[in-house]
């Protein structure tokens, strides 16, 4: 999986999400990811000027932090933890209205 951290690479995640050229796993994962190595750790470009700067806009930021934690939220609530022990997480599809909710506010 790419771990290119932009809007655009964000944006391009959810359209393949959508268009079923990745899992929704694989869409959490990147988002997962950003949280938690760059966003969380601050480890973040530093601009010319001495100013850090994240790779994600603000609002691509919220994106990712609520892809993350939906996809977290909508395991709990749609599988039990028996299911969840043994579920293949890649056949696992949130609802493509959240998708294209994400993909058209940033």
């Amino acid at each position: 999986m790419n771990l290119t951290y932009s809007d655009q690479q964000l944006k391009a995640f959810i359209q393949d999400a959508l268009d079923g050229n990745i899992t929704h796993e694989e869409l959490a994962d990147w988002c997962y990811r950003y949280m938690t190595d760059v966003y969380h750790n601050n480890h973040y470009h530093i601009a010319t000027d001495g100013r850090g700067s994240y790779p994600l806009s603000e609002q691509a930021t919220e994106v990712a932090n609520d892809i993350d934690a939906q996809w977290d939220l909508y395991l709990a609530n749609s599988y039990s933890l028996n299911e969840l022990q043994t579920i293949d997480l890649a056949t696992i599809y949130l609802p493509r209205e959240w998708l294209e909710k994400w993909l058209s506010s940033f």
